[in-house]
């Protein structure tokens, strides 16, 4: 039988609860504004009934709180995480982009720009034909070749900032990718300690919740918990990036940034990072569910469209003390496992020294190479290492020969257009250009009844120094390459053509290899002297004559010199697909940030705080407190009569 003050006690019991959710709407309340909280809910059920042993059975004990829950919905959270990767991605390549775009291509026919440049040049070109001999108008022609060069070294010199620019960014991320680690740690931490002995720490697990929303912007996002069946006891909590685990409860694996000693590709600038992690193992950037923020710096920094250097591993000398070892590929046309850029030197985007060599996932730091280009159309790269082989590289190496694993590589294939591709396309021009424009001016004759000497030339970064340029040049009609303006005809298949080093040399010709986007210049004998222009076929056809001239002005017009046609045509091409880029990324993002936001106004509809309804439940608690206090009030005077009035 319950005791007389049973009816107090229920009263008490369903004010504690009404205390506490009134207590919780104010809470709610006072955070509606509070980003990454999730509205809160005090759990009622009534008390364990008491049996009065009569025939109406059991009697109510009134109420109890069980617990206070947060409304946070794990679905809901797991898809605003993987769409805010999915936005963060995109909004930084967007970001990017827009700056790429602005470096490659003009804004109209009048303003300066790569395309308008090449156009003035051909154009005043064209205009000498009234009097070649006009010195005026030839340093008009050297002037004109001078701008375009310098607004392709321009954009080189941008597009490489931008490259620097992101690689800092690239810190910058995993800077705030390892503090989130570290206080999501500590919150596990915090939350354990508070849970053990049952209990919900709400507050905190909207913080930890709140900080693995901003981390999955940077960085696509897994979480996986393992909480004890019974609700007490210490919750694993592991957030997972990338190819490893990030967090594992109170412990976080944090991500090392190293300068790399090596490059990937020729114009790359130095120090580019590299990642692992504190644990020793590799961190790896290529993942392709790296995702967010991260992979679109790594992306836009390294992208080379899958274009990376292959070639077929086909020999090796494991050198000795005194010598370093060497490796052997050969890349051709007909080799479906060699790419376009490892038998076209125009293409050629390896670094001269310092870069890795990948045969069999086994990588070989080179110092140097050297090519050998044969009448068929097949190269010969030899590498240099920086050491002799060791007996487990050499046994790697026939393993790989034995099991026919013979492609190797240069740099990563990353399949996004990137920095280095849009470099590389630069390279391709002006390499392409200047040998086509250079062998027509090595063919004809100056006003000084001379030679005619390179117009476009590569120098030294440092110094300035120029490179004497060695022209090698396919003829498709006749089958055979031109060498410096010589058809090398009656050649056989293997017979070497030409051959060069990766390191150029002073004082003899240098491969267009050597020639960049970031080096490539006019012939400083063509600018401080226009009569070097040779503008004759003939020594002697007087001053006046053009006929080279016209060659000249004709590759304007040239729709060999490159797959894309004429030279205006490859820069087209180039322009309008960043172009098309630019926008196929800005549709993605405006796209992504549309699902993002509907993902989040989901997710709010069901978590987040509504002051109508806050308000309603306040007023509800309020008269059911009242309710309480009237129990009690009623419970008071029966007592007081049942004790004092009647009582002997």
């Amino acid at each position: 039988m319950p005791s007389t003050f049973f009816g107090l006690n229920i009263a008490t019991s369903g004010m504690s609860a009404y205390y506490a959710g009134l207590n919780t709407t104010a809470h709610n309340i006072s955070n509606k504004n509070t980003k990454g909280y999730s509205k809160q809910e005090v759990q009622q059920q009534a008390k364990v009934p008491i049996s009065l042993k009569t025939s109406y059975g059991m009697m109510g004990a009134g109420v109890d709180v069980k617990d206070i829950t947060s409304s946070r919905d794990v679905y809901y959270d797991y898809k605003y995480r993987k769409s805010n990767a999915v936005y963060g991605r995109y909004d930084t390549l967007d970001h990017y982009m827009e700056n790429l775009q602005s470096y490659l291509y003009s804004k109209d026919s009048e303003s300066g720009g790569i395309t308008n440049a090449l156009n003035d040049f051909f154009k005043t070109v064209s205009q000498q034909t009234t009097d070649a001999s006009d010195t005026t108008m030839r340093r008009q022609v050297s002037g004109a070749a001078d701008t375009l060069m310098n607004f392709i070294r321009e954009t080189a010199n941008n597009l490489q900032q931008a490259q620097k620019e992101v690689n800092t960014q690239i810190k910058s991320t995993v800077s705030q990718i390892n503090s989130y680690a570290l206080q999501i740690a500590s919150l596990n931490k915090q939350i354990n300690t508070l849970e053990v002995n049952g209990g919900t720490a709400n507050d905190l697990r909207d913080q930890r919740a709140k900080l693995i929303d901003e981390l999955s912007q940077l960085v696509d996002v897994e979480v996986v918990t393992d909480t004890p069946p019974d609700g007490q006891g210490l919750e694993e909590f592991l957030v997972f990036i990338g190819d490893g685990a990030l967090v594992d409860t109170y412990t976080c694996n944090q991500i090392q940034i190293e300068a790399s000693t090596t490059k990937d590709n020729q114009t790359d600038c130095e120090g580019l990072y590299k990642l692992k992690w504190t644990n020793g193992q590799e961190f790896n950037i290529r993942s392709g569910i790296l995702g967010g923020q991260l992979q679109a710096l790594f992306e836009l920094r390294d992208g080379n469209n899958s274009e990376n250097f292959a070639a077929t591993f086909t020999g090796y000398d494991a050198g000795s003390a005194a010598a370093p070892g060497k490796i052997t590929l050969k890349a051709s046309q007909t080799d479906s496992s060699c790419s376009a850029n490892s038998w076209d030197l125009s293409k050629l985007n390896i670094p001269e020294s310092d870069g890795m060599l990948k045969i069999y996932n086994y990588e070989f730091q080179y110092d140097s190479f050297e090519v050998s280009v044969c009448a068929d159309g097949s190269y010969e790269y030899t590498f240099t290492l920086k050491e002799p082989l060791n007996d487990g590289q050499k046994q790697h190496l026939d393993v790989a020969m034995t099991k026919g694993k013979t492609q190797s590589t240069v740099g990563d294939d990353v399949d996004f257009r990137g920095i280095p591709y849009y470099m590389s396309q630069l390279n391709e021009f002006v390499r392409t250009f200047s040998a086509n424009v250079n062998q027509v001016q090595n063919t004809g004759y100056d006003l000084y009844q001379q030679k005619g000497c390179d117009l476009f030339v590569a120098t030294t970064l440092a110094s300035g120094e120029q490179f004497d340029m060695a022209e090698l040049l396919y003829n498709k009609k006749e089958g055979c390459y031109y060498l410096n303006g010589e058809a090398q005809r009656g050649l056989n298949g293997s017979d070497v053509v030409y051959a060069f080093s990766s390191k150029a040399v002073k004082g003899k010709k240098t491969s267009y290899y050597s020639m960049t986007a970031l080096n490539v210049n006019v012939s400083d004998d063509i600018l401080e002297d226009g009569k070097k222009l040779a503008f004759s076929a003939d020594p002697n056809a007087g001053v006046a004559a053009y006929d080279n001239l016209t060659k000249l002005s004709a590759l304007r017009e040239d729709n060999s010199m490159f797959k894309q046609g004429i030279p205006s045509n490859f820069l087209a091409v180039m322009t309008a697909t960043i172009g098309v880029d630019g926008a196929k990324i800005d549709d993605c993002t405006t796209n992504s940030k549309n699902i993002l936001d509907a993902v989040d106004n989901r997710r709010l509809s069901k978590s987040g705080v509504d002051e109508d309804e806050e308000g309603q439940h306040m007023i509800e608690y309020q008269n059911l407190l009242n309710y309480q206090y009237r129990v009690i009030s009623v419970m008071n005077e029966v007592l007081d009569k049942l004790i004092n009035g009647t009582g002997v």
